[in-house]
């Protein structure tokens, strides 16, 4: 059952929802981790600011082999979509997005980002989601496998709500939340022992390139 967040206009949580419709969630986990669709961390192309990331991320399209949706988040470099993949490729997952259900709708999207926090200090800092190719309206879906991780809302720089995301548990981050507020995923405490964490995020993205409109882009 999908909650409302407090805070928040249109933002919705739901406990344990991949359990609760009978999914194998250890069983996804271990097909997403293992799917050979991740990057290298450390690659030029997923620098932020000069830095490599604090978290591994991998690229997924419902549009591929054809063309390529293009969302174009705050570190985002060109050379990075030759690493994007079918969603085909990793056919459990693609089922699991298929069943899912949020307010009786299934979800309506064609970009998928996995990230793989696994280091104590792995994390993504205070930020909105950049709506130049985002589909106008469109919710962003979070699901959550693996270890917990905190999830904090903030506005004007001062924390509002914090959710422990775990296992099975689907986040809805809805558009109006999203232009009035802030979102991360918090690093572990120090001394914490670090456990695996997968966030598969989903977006309906608008801005559609063709291969060979990516090709002339990189020259």
């Amino acid at each position: 059952m999908f909650t409302a967040v407090p805070t928040t206009p249109d933002s919705f949580v739901a406990k344990g929802y991949l359990q609760a419709q009978g999914i194998d969630t250890a069983a996804l986990f271990t097909e997403v981790i293992t799917a050979p669709v991740w990057c290298d961390r450390r690659d030029n192309t997923m620098r932020y600011r000069g830095h490599p990331l604090k978290r591994t991320k991998a690229f997924l399209l419902t549009t591929l082999p054809t063309s390529y949706t293009l969302y174009r988040y705050p570190s985002f470099q060109y050379a990075s979509m030759l690493n994007y993949r079918s969603l085909d490729g990793v056919p459990g997952l693609a089922a699991v997005l298929a069943a899912i259900r949020v307010n009786g709708q299934p979800l309506v999207f064609n970009h998928v980002i996995l990230t793989l926090y696994e280091e104590q200090s792995d994390c993504i800092g205070r930020h909105q989601e950049s709506l130049r190719d985002i589909m106008p309206g469109s919710d962003i879906v979070s699901i959550s496998l693996g270890a917990s991780r905190e999830f904090e809302l903030s506005r004007d720089q001062v924390a509002t709500h914090v959710e422990q995301l775990e296992d099975g548990d689907v986040f809805v981050l809805g558009p109006q939340t999203n232009r009035t507020m802030k979102h991360a995923v918090l690093p572990l405490v120090q001394g914490a022992v670090p456990q695996p964490r997968i966030s598969i995020v989903v977006r309906h993205i608008a801005t559609v390139m063709t291969a060979e409109e990516l090709h002339e882009r990189l020259g």
